[in-house]
């Protein structure tokens, strides 16, 4: 053997070396990496995370952007049986020994050390390796681009290859596919331009294909599945962009950091690799779409990716690229550790991401594999067992549950049939709600619904209409609700996890069809009320006509949507205001009556005199619209005045000491008292109040209280909220329980008053100055 064939041995030798070392190195933390800590849906709203395991269960399809693949990833509650848990170790191991292998020999390489160190202290978790899923293909093209002697081309091979493997991933995670396609695709249409035969781009599109559809079909076994699959998911995208974001704004320096690091991608591909162009743009794209579409996720999805991407870019030879480096690593790292918004996650001071994970042997398997799946899933969702007469009623009934918590369905072993779309909130767009709709108005619809009070609920007198983003439960999937109640009545009622209010709904001998009839049609403004026509005890509905401007489809298309709300004005003069899912408003807006809850009797609820839209921005919507008035014919619901549960007036003993403080707190919701023809509405007040948001520490109780113009206070308790949005922004888990509500009896006062939070802790009392608004009763 010669000299060149000598060393080019010994380097493989040493490249399959490090890579075992690698692997050795992961092995006590894989498990960690692969499932983390046990994913479940205790108090949110991740519910497709029980059904990761669906494929493998007779008559589930799975159908959803977390693809029915996902448990090869992790992120299950339970792994389905011990070969898939072996087959996750496995690959996850596989996968990320790739990936710190790939990054250790371009380190080597191009003697990187400073720039590997710099990124690793200040971004690196255990947990963000997990973007290597989805950027992947660029650490492969920089690989091959770094270590080959020549500028790399993908050959037609090679190609079949990266396609059948985009393919596959569709169905790990939509995303991961699509990304995959941008950026190979990206990169084969420079080299297309650059000279290249044309097969390469034949070859990967004809691969990606046909591997997307024979997997599709070995999963689901069915064509009209599969093309499902993608539609849903493109749906899914679409509705995203528009109506699952937060309501804030972003702070201007986030999009100056963004564009910088866009710039920097930019200079790059046109100063050091031309080939490198389209595909860092298509990555910076998909990126800022994802991680600033709901606002909450920039971190994770663009923070963290951008930063790997960028030591990709530090490894080429030349100042240049050092220079470009560090202009993005200063953007990055103050976007990741300053508030992007009011309270937004971020990634903590500087060395406080670099943490390490407790050494586990993934090996040892984590459950009993002597106990069935159903029963170790029924073991993790214990605290939402029912009682025994309504499940009794139920008994082997197909059953599915609205508008989510499935886990009720697990804990109770009960004959889940999911809809199509089982998460009522990510039914985004009419057609995504049709299928829900078209299936319960068929054949194969279940026999069974349990209707629960949904994420907000924290206690018997919730409102049991209130969804995630403060939306307003029948005007998230309009068509979905009206079917069930056209098919269903309510035939039982409980209470589940945290006292929640729950229906039973059972199939109605032959459908009632609501025959809604138009009683008028006018041009509306935003910013204007709108009188409603009697309904006599049946069902209002508006159908407005929102057209979005070019300007906003344009925001629609690379940032995220806008926010509509609609503001509803009761009989007894209450007045309610609630977020609207704009693309699914074309189907009917919920307008009278306003339901707010369920007891023993039925739905509770009231009239409502006249409604509102609103919005904050001045482009994204014509100030104008059509609106469409009607009225249901059939009578599909009885309902009936709730009644309010007063909190108790509070006697404070006299040694207790008072101060007046800044408090961290909130008053997210406030409805003050009305008089009305029976009385005085009561006065409302919720949010959340806390000691400490940095020691995660609570008051003993919380009080509202009520200051009269002799400085005299009246203390009236709360009731506990669980506010579990409250540990993700802030961290800490006992600030859970931060959150209250109250209802205040104003019958006995009159004048002016000044109404505020306090907190008591032992024998000192702190009243909240910085939470305080007048008011006045007559």
């Amino acid at each position: 053997m010669n000299l060149a064939g000598q060393l080019s041995q010994r380097l493989i030798t040493k490249k399959f070396l490090l890579f075992i070392v690698v692997v050795l190195a992961l092995i006590p933390y894989v498990s960690f990496i692969a499932t983390g800590p046990v994913r479940n849906s205790i108090d949110n709203a991740e519910h497709w995370v029980n059904l990761t395991n669906a494929m493998f269960i007779d008559g589930q399809s799975f159908i959803f952007s977390y693809g029915p693949l996902f448990w090869l990833v992790g992120g299950v509650v339970e792994h389905y049986n011990i070969w898939t848990y072996y087959l996750t170790i496995i690959f996850s191991l596989l996968f990320y020994a790739t990936v710190v292998w790939s990054i250790l020999v371009l380190t080597y390489k191009s003697r990187g050390y400073f720039f590997l160190a710099l990124t690793v202290i200040c971004f690196f978790s255990l947990y963000y390796i997990k973007v290597f899923l989805f950027i992947w293909p660029l650490l492969f093209l920089f690989y091959h681009q770094y270590t080959s002697h020549k500028q790399f081309f993908i050959n037609a091979r090679l190609c079949l290859l990266l396609g059948a493997m985009a393919g596959i991933l569709l169905y790990v995670r939509f995303f991961y596919g699509l990304i995959a396609v941008a950026v190979l695709g990206g990169y084969l249409a420079i080299q297309f331009l650059k000279g290249m035969s044309f097969k390469e781009v034949v070859s990967f599109i004809l691969a990606f294909t046909i591997s997307s559809f024979i997997t599709g079909m070995v999963i689901y076994g069915d064509v009209s599945l599969v093309a499902r699959y993608f539609i849903i998911n493109m749906q899914l995208s679409y509705g995203n962009a528009v109506d699952m974001t937060l309501d804030i704004k972003n702070y201007r320096f986030v999009f100056v950091c963004s564009f910088i690091v866009l710039g920097c991608f930019i200079a790059y591909g046109l100063g050091k690799q031309r080939l490198f162009l389209l595909p860092l743009i298509a990555t910076w794209l998909l990126l800022f779409k994802l991680g600033y579409g709901r606002a909450d996720h920039y971190v994770t999805y663009f923070v963290i990716p951008c930063a790997f991407i960028m030591l990709l870019i530090s490894f080429d030879k030349g100042y240049f690229t050092k220079v470009i480096f560090l202009v993005s690593f200063f953007s990055l790292y103050y976007l990741g550790t300053h508030p992007a918004y009011l309270n937004s996650p971020r990634l903590g001071l500087a060395f406080t991401t670099f943490n390490i994970p407790s050494v586990n042997n993934p090996f040892r398997l984590p459950f009993n594999k002597h106990v069935a799946y159903e029963d170790r899933m029924s073991q993790n969702y214990e605290q939402y067992k029912l009682d025994d007469q309504f499940i009794d009623s139920i008994a082997k009934n197909t059953v599915d549950i609205y508008p989510y918590n499935n886990e009720y369905i697990y804990a109770n072993h009960l004959n889940y049939k999911p809809r199509p779309l089982f998460q009522n909130y990510m039914t985004l767009t009419p057609k995504l709600d049709q299928a829900n709709a078209d299936y319960f108005n068929s054949g194969v619809r279940p026999q069974k619904v349990i209707w629960n009070s949904g994420l907000a609920c924290g206690d018997a007198d919730c409102n049991s209409f209130i969804g995630i983003d403060n939306k307003y439960i029948l005007n998230e999937d309009p068509l979905t609700s009206m079917a069930l109640l056209e098919n269903y009545l309510i035939t039982g009622f409980t209470h589940g996890r945290k006292n929640e209010p729950m229906l039973l709904l059972s199939q109605r001998e032959k459908a009632l069809p609501a025959n809604f009839k138009v009683k008028k049609i006018e041009r509306m403004k935003f910013g204007e009320w709108y009188p409603l026509p009697d309904g006599k005890s049946n069902i209002v509905k508006v159908f407005p006509d929102f057209h979005i401007t070019m300007t906003g489809r344009v925001k629609n298309l690379f940032f995220r949507g806008d926010v509509v709300r609609i503001n509803y004005k009761l009989k007894s003069g209450v007045l309610k205001q609630y977020r609207l899912s704009i693309i699914n408003s074309r189907s009917g807006v919920w307008a009278s009556p306003l339901l707010d809850g369920f007891d023993i009797n039925g739905f509770t609820g009231e009239d409502v005199a006249e409604v509102m839209f609103e919005t904050d921005s001045s482009y994204y919507f014509e100030p104008e619209f059509d609106a469409k008035v009607v009225v249901a014919e059939s009578p599909l619901l009885k309902y009936h005045r709730k009644k309010i549960k007063y909190n108790q007036p509070v006697i404070l003993p006299s040694f207790v000491k008072v101060k007046d403080i800044d408090c961290e707190a909130s008053i997210d919701q406030k409805n003050e008292p009305v008089l009305y023809e029976e009385g005085r509405t009561p006065l409302f007040v919720k949010g959340w109040l806390a000691k400490s948001t940095v020691q995660g520490t609570i008051f003993d109780e919380s009080y509202i209280t009520m200051i009269d113009k002799n400085k005299r206070i009246f203390y009236f308790s709360t009731s506990e909220v669980k506010r579990g949005d409250l540990i993700s922004v802030f961290g800490k888990p006992t600030l859970e329980n931060a959150g209250y509500a109250s209802n205040v009896d104003t019958s006995a006062f009159h004048g002016e008053y000044i109404v505020g939070l306090s907190g008591r802790t032992g024998n000192d009392v702190f009243v909240c100055k910085n939470m305080q608004f007048p008011l006045t009763l007559r």
